[in-house]
């Protein structure tokens, strides 16, 4: 998988609107000034379903073991 069972993913829409599908069950839209957090390592996916530009910014939060970080 490409994220921890921990992580979680954040994003925040900055110009137009995106659908953000997740599971294939579970499906957003997200607009201007709206944010979404979600859990990184279910599959899912971004869509701009305008026929115009979005523009999205996407963190993605890794947990740090504390053990392991020492």
């Amino acid at each position: 998988a490409a994220h921890s069972v921990d992580s979680l993913e954040a994003l925040i829409v900055t110009a137009g609107s995106i659908d953000v599908d997740v599971d294939g069950s579970e499906t957003a839209t997200v607009s201007v000034g709206q944010s979404l957090i979600f859990a990184a390592h279910r599959p899912h996916e971004y869509r701009n379903m305008a026929d115009h530009a979005a523009e999205f910014h996407l963190a993605v939060f890794d947990p740090i073991d504390a053990a392991s970080a020492r």
